[in-house]
């Protein structure tokens, strides 16, 4: 981000709205949990429990949906060696192939001959 040609534009801006996001989510968690408005002139207002159930049911909802989508035990995943590499002669097959022999020397006699 700063690397960009409007670098430091770019980082203020990205820090400003992270200190303003910060700021209106903790706003938003004090509020919730003082109980602003959690009681009513006949007893307790029913929107705290109704902000409850309606969360529970989306993380029920979302727990529910990852479980579905999870690899069962008699499926094969990809593991990180299973991929084909693209071997480099027919990646670039513009590029020379390198010799044989990369390897430093193992002694002075060997890097005269």
């Amino acid at each position: 981000m700063l690397a960009t040609p409007q670098g430091r534009t770019n980082g203020l801006a990205f820090t400003g709205g992270w200190v303003l996001a910060l700021t209106a989510v903790v706003t938003a968690v004090i509020l919730a949990g003082s109980g602003a408005g959690a009681t009513g002139a006949d007893g307790p207002a029913p929107w705290p429990l109704r902000l409850k159930l309606a969360l529970g049911l989306l993380f029920l909802l979302l727990g529910t949906r990852q479980w579905k989508g999870r690899r069962r035990r008699y499926e094969v995943g990809e593991g990180p060696g299973d991929r084909q590499l693209p071997q480099p002669e027919r990646a670039h097959p513009q590029r020379r192939r390198f010799p044989e022999r990369l390897t430093a020397p193992r002694s002075l006699s060997d890097a005269t001959t």
